[in-house]
């Protein structure tokens, strides 16, 4: 790990800053804006069967002789709902004065809500602290509860209970909840909850926010609930009273005419009458669906430990990977969220992922102010130094006592140093939509490989991609996969050369249990595996002529058996092969089939050298470098006219390492581009005027040229390896002994003809 620097500690200090701002939002265990939004999304449920509501709506009126109701109905109505057995009768209208014209229906109302003993009335707490209470003859034996809802709209939580000159009020929809589990007061306030006893002494808690609200877990509109209207229930009681039955019920009887009620905006339902809102709370008191926050210490450890991922993460310059886990944990704590709300009603706040992106975002503010700061820094230092090399340059031209030679070697020597400290721009790597992976510029010569590609995805064709070593045949054929209706099934390769012809047969066709010692069970092969996708048989040329003829056979028939069994396996899978050998000359050389070859060759793709590719140079090196660097590196116009000078005999791999290494060394030095001195040695001889040293030739013809021009001393190998990109002295060997034998046997065993031939 490397050593924290300033913009490392500013970044730590900023998400702190974002951690404690978060701890903030917790002093309150709810989040009204993720209540809404789970609330709106969730499914309706069906309101308690607990609960009937009694609606009184313009027809209702209408028959009943018009609004005011005359206030007999209603006693009536109580009496009815009292034969027949309602538990707690709620009676949704405000009788704040009596009637003086009609004393004798308020008589009766009162007696039969003193006589049924299960009645609860509606009051309201004024602005000025006064309570609005129902007359006295109404509320000697009803229960009484405030019906304010508040001015939120929608009414996401409304308050459960109040001081009235220093005693506590129930809410209207708390008090039907007490009544019908018969509670009684008192009731008893904390910081987030309010806490009632039941008839059998076990605690009813009820959680509450910090301002002491309730947030109702809201189950649609009034369609969710049972109801019937006003005048038919009595009409039913004349006729049929046995039909009736509200035994354990709580039964509401309020307005629903649009031009009598309060109106209020719900999140589930729009608009909807404030008595729906009290009969929600009380149904969720009386079943125990409340919205239960998630605790508070969960939260602020889970952003403890996103802190310290994302601080570590800064720490090892992983900026792309810090954005991918918090956008992946962002989407799993919504998904969360989207599951415990409706099985659990367990609210998992969404301000915690609006504070990580929005701390996402200052951070990277930040990071580029640093960075930028910081660079603007070293680029002054760079330039001064630039006008130091260029002022001492016209000193040494200037200079009257150095001799010719020494003048042109020093003048030589400030000349490389400035073109060194002249850090170049590299372009942006282009990517394209189909071909993500493969960086090219718009005028190179992989344009034509790409438009076969495209040509060639669509078809069933076999398609052979032939190549050097390390120019990115696996890439091709990914990319005629991946753009291929096949896309959707497996891609599957094998390095055929990497594995004997045992292992290669068991690997591609799988085998049985006990066809070969060490089989203990059966293994489905790779044709089975990527059936209805495409296999990727890399280095086909490096099989023997036996497995040849069985790829064969499984080519023109779609069948194949496992090793050790009998049983004939259809496959449907597209093969792309590659090779870096010319198939042509092996086949004159029999060492491949011809019929073979030409089941492979299909559409064969040639994939040109990283040589021939000279523009696309750049921004491979662009992209390496973003990829490899720790910090953000250049490179100077002296290091990339060597890596256009160079041939790069391994193509884009050797490419990909020699930049990896340069930008260590860069990194080790403290530089701030790659230079010369970075480069490996092969690059950093070569001069402005020179070409490569080996041109263009099979991998074997290049030794042998190599070998050659060494006159075969004992140091050509060791040459050899250096020039061909630092290979290993041992491969270079094994390749030039093979050759050695190759040349004897086409030589008829000749040893002079086949010395004469090397």
């Amino acid at each position: 790990m490397t050593k924290p620097g300033s913009i490392q500690i500013i970044s730590l200090l900023f998400l702190l800053l974002v951690l404690v701002s978060t701890g903030f939002l917790f002093q309150s265990p709810f989040d009204s804006l993720s209540c809404a939004f789970y609330s709106r999304i969730s499914k309706d449920r069906q309101c308690s069967d607990k609960i009937v509501f009694v609606t009184l709506d313009d027809r209702d009126i209408q028959a009943l002789g018009g609004w005011p109701v005359s206030r007999d109905y209603y006693a009536y109505m109580i009496h009815v709902l009292t034969d027949r057995g309602a538990q707690t009768i709620g009676l949704d209208f405000l009788f704040s004065e009596t009637d003086s014209l009609f004393k004798e229906y308020d008589d009766a109302l009162a007696g039969f809500i003193e006589s049924s003993g299960r009645v609860v009335l509606p009051g309201i707490i004024q602005s000025d602290g006064e309570a609005l209470l129902p007359a006295t003859p109404f509320r000697k034996r009803a229960a009484i509860g405030f019906s304010n809802l508040g001015d939120e709209s929608p009414v996401r939580s409304i308050p459960l209970a109040m001081d009235v000159k220093d005693s506590l009020w129930a809410s209207f929809g708390l008090t039907l909840a007490q009544h019908y589990l018969n509670t009684g007061f008192p009731i008893v306030q904390h910081a987030h909850s309010i806490e009632l006893t039941d008839s059998d002494g076990k605690p009813v808690v009820i959680p509450i926010d910090s301002h002491f609200k309730f947030h109702p877990n809201y189950f649609g509109g009034l369609d969710r609930v049972r109801k019937i209207g006003f005048v038919e229930l009595l009409r039913t009681f004349e006729s049929n009273p046995d039909s009736l039955d509200f035994s354990g019920k709580l039964v509401l009887v309020a307005p629903v005419a649009q031009t009598l009620p309060v109106i209020k905006q719900i999140p589930k339902a729009g608009s909807a009458p404030g008595s729906l809102i009290h009969l929600t709370v009380a149904e969720n008191i009386l079943t125990n669906r409340f919205i239960r926050p998630a605790p508070p210490i969960l939260i602020t450890s889970i952003l403890f430990l996103l802190t310290g991922i994302c601080f570590w993460m800064i720490l090892n310059r992983k900026k792309r990977e810090m954005i991918f886990l918090l956008g992946i944990l962002g989407i799993t704590w919504f998904i969360a969220g989207l599951i415990l709300y409706p099985l659990e009603w367990i609210l998992l706040p969404l301000s915690p992922v609006l504070y990580s992106l929005t701390g996402l975002f200052g951070f990277f503010i930040i990071w580029g102010i640093v960075k930028y700061s910081k660079q603007k820094s070293r680029n002054l230092l760079l330039e001064q130094e630039i006008e130091q090399t260029k002022m001492d340059l016209d000193l040494v031209r200037s200079e009257k006592q150095l001799s010719e030679d020494e003048k042109r070697e020093a003048v030589l020597t400030l000349e490389k140093h400035l073109r060194d400290l002249k850090a170049i721009r590299l372009p942006e790597p282009g990517i394209s939509v189909a071909f993500k992976e493969i960086i090219h510029a718009p005028d190179s010569p992989m344009r034509t490989v790409l438009d076969q590609v495209r040509t060639v995805a669509s078809d069933n064709i076999p398609v052979l991609i032939l190549g050097e070593t390390g120019t990115g045949k696996e890439l091709i054929a990914r990319a005629v996969h991946q753009n291929s209706p096949r896309s959707k099934r497996e891609f599957m390769a094998v390095n055929c050369g990497a594995l004997s012809e045992n292992l290669l047969e068991s690997e591609l066709f799988g085998h049985e249990r006990g066809s070969f010692t060490g089989a203990h069970t059966r293994r489905i092969g790779r044709f089975e595996q990527a059936s209805g996708g495409t296999l990727f048989l890399d280095e086909i040329s490096e099989t023997s002529a036996a497995f040849q003829a069985r790829l064969l056979r499984v080519l023109q028939e779609g069948v194949f058996e496992r090793v050790g069994g009998q049983q004939p396996i259809k496959t449907d899978v597209r093969i792309v092969a590659a090779t870096n050998r010319n198939l042509k000359q092996e086949i004159d050389a029999g060492n491949f089939r011809a019929d073979l070859y030409f089941r492979l060759n299909g559409f064969p793709i040639q994939v040109p050298p990283l040589r021939e590719r000279k523009t696309d140079i750049p921004l491979l090196v662009s992209f390496f470098i973003q990829n490899h660097a720790k910090e953000a590196l250049s490179i100077s116009q002296a290091a990339l006219e060597r890596m256009l000078q160079y041939g790069w005999p391994g193509n884009v791999r050797e490419l990909e390492n020699c930049v990896r290494r340069a930008a260590i060394l860069a990194s080790s030095r403290g530089h701030q581009s790659i230079s010369v001195e970075d480069l490996p040695e092969e690059l950093s001889k070569i001069r402005k005027t020179e070409s490569p040293n080996i041109p263009y030739l099979p991998l074997e013809e290049q030794i042998l040229s190599s070998l050659r021009s060494c006159q075969f001393s004992r140091s050509a190998i060791s040459e050899t390896a250096r020039a061909l990109g630092n290979r290993d002295r041992g491969t270079i060997t094994e390749y030039f002994r093979g050759l050695c034998f190759q040349a004897v046997v086409q030589k008829d065993y000749s040893i002079r003809d086949a010395v004469i031939h090397i």
